[in-house]
């Protein structure tokens, strides 16, 4: 009986140590290689997440309309987790550009890594830097 507990145990215990846990850049590249015709996230240096989430409806609405200035750059990638209901997403949707990622059921927000509208730095395969948008990081973008 012990000898078949060890058997059983043994191959679970080294399946759970040896499985790799996604980082939050690797949960990112593979939502957006998934969601995307973009082959690598590498190419970008940030994601600006549109939400209506978190703690600033007014907020999340204004950093909208401000990132929606900066469609064209091509180092920005843009993650509009929302259906529209309560921010203004239409300048993303008149859009065609493929750095635009429509998410209207907010696939992204099931990940965890956000609350809401969010500004992340990347570089080299890493999260720099996450900025979530609020009354008081939002006078960083005006």
């Amino acid at each position: 009986m012990n000898k078949l507990r060890f058997i059983l145990i043994v191959p679970l215990l080294l399946l759970w140590a040896c499985s790799s846990k996604q980082s939050d850049y690797e949960k990112i590249e593979s939502f957006v290689l998934k969601n995307s015709e973009i082959k690598q996230l590498a190419n970008f240096n940030q994601v600006v997440v549109i939400s209506s989430g978190g703690e600033c409806l007014n907020c999340n609405l204004k950093f909208s309309r401000i990132m929606a200035k900066r469609i064209d750059d091509p180092k920005n990638i843009f993650i509009v987790s929302d259906n529209g209901s309560n921010i203004d997403i239409s300048q993303y949707l008149d859009s065609k550009r493929k750095n635009i990622i429509l998410d209207p059921r907010n696939n992204f927000g099931k990940l965890k890594l956000t609350n809401g509208s969010t500004l992340i730095t990347i570089h080299n395969g890493k999260i720099l830097k996450k900025i979530p948008i609020n009354s008081t990081t939002l006078s960083r973008f005006k």
